[in-house]
């Protein structure tokens, strides 16, 4: 896999919906990491970045993804700048490996819908 495979299903499906329903970065940010992991995309410095957001209620560190049986337990630690900055670099990375004719962000009819989406024609 990697991110020649996601392109190909981006646009074999025309565009992944990656989140639905939430802007919550407790909620984005494990879907963003599980995307990266999914894929095996070579972006350690994200996926560090990523994991420095989260720790268990124990303090000990845990891997942000939702398929893990504690997501329960997850919370996010550092300042909220961090964690925006975080979000940015996450926006900015995906976009930057988008297929051609395709960006990730918001759906535009749901800013709650976040995903890989093709550019619409203009008329």
């Amino acid at each position: 896999m990697g991110k020649l495979q996601l392109q190909k299903e981006i646009r074999k499906n025309q565009g992944i919906i990656i989140s639905d329903g939430t802007l919550n970065p407790q909620h984005l940010l494990p879907k963003f990491y599980d995307l990266l992991t999914n894929y095996n995309i070579q972006a350690s410095q994200l996926k560090k970045d990523i994991e420095s957001c989260f720790r268990t209620n124990d303090n000990s560190e845990l891997k942000p993804t939702f398929h893990n049986q504690y997501h329960n337990l997850i919370r996010l630690v550092y300042s909220s700048e961090f964690i925006q900055e975080t979000l940015n670099s996450c926006w900015d990375f995906f976009n930057s490996i988008s297929p051609k004719n395709y960006y990730f962000g918001s759906s535009d009819s749901d800013g709650a819908c976040i995903g890989f989406w093709k550019y619409e024609k203009e008329n």
